[in-house]
This record gives structure tokens, C-alpha cells and sequence, in this order.
């Protein structure tokens, strides 16, 4: 997923690293709204955090006894989440963290972007 995205994007070929921590199954339906959140946050990593310049993005996901914890960041600009809050990209992944993996988000976007997703299946 990582890799497609990066190619989409390929005018950041050698300027974007991407970095993965990955330590989780689960069954085939989570693990579809799982890649749905992850391709968002990440695309928009792409296209908002860096501006042009060389950045980071990471995706790491653990599980501990069925309490999984997908934290998806860059260490670009930033942005101001409550003037973003109502965009259809985070309207979406709200969704899909509370209504279908029944989770919780921590955003920090102060100097950097990172969210933190916590759900238990």
C-alpha cells in the first residue's frame, strides 16, 4: 500500500522516507478499514506536510492482546486541526475509527502531523 502510494506521488521519489513498525494481524475486515485509514492519512502526508522539501512518514502498528494502536505520522508543517476538522478526508476517517473499529484519535499537529488511533476487536 505504502509502495503504490509512494509511486502515485513520485515527484517526491528520493525526497520522501517512508518508515514502518508493524507488528499486528487481525481479521480481514478491520484490517480493510485499517489500509483505508492508513492510505488517507498517509496521501495526505504527501500532499500537504513537506511543500517541497525532504520529510518522513511512518506507520507503525502494534498489538497487545487484541488492543491494537496505529500511529501514522510525518514530521512536516503541521496544520491547524480544528480549521481542518470539517474536511471530507477527516470526516471519513473519524468514521472509520469510532463507527466501524469503535476507537478512539489523538491528533498532534504542532510542528509535525501525528495521529494516534486506538481500537480493541
Amino acid at each position: 500500500l505504502l509502495s503504490d502510494i509512494s509511486e502515485s506521488y513520485n515527484r517526491y521519489e528520493d525526497a520522501i522516507e517512508l518508515v514502518t513498525d508493524v507488528h499486528a494481524t487481525m481479521p480481514i475486515k478491520e484490517s480493510i478499514y485499517v489500509g483505508l485509514l492508513i492510505n488517507e492519512l498517509v496521501t495526505n502526508s504527501y500532499k500537504h506536510a513537506f511543500k517541497g522539501h525532504k520529510g518522513m512518514i511512518a506507520v507503525k502498528l502494534k498489538e497487545k492482546e487484541k488492543h491494537y494502536t496505529l500511529i501514522v505520522e510525518d514530521n512536516g508543517s503541521g496544520f491547524n486541526f480544528d480549521k481542518k476538522h470539517q474536511n471530507l478526508g477527516l470526516k471519513l476517517i473519524q468514521t472509520l475509527i469510532q463507527n466501524q473499529l469503535e476507537g478512539t484519535w489523538e491528533v498532534v499537529t504542532e510542528h509535525q502531523t501525528k495521529y494516534i488511533i486506538r481500537f480493541t476487536l
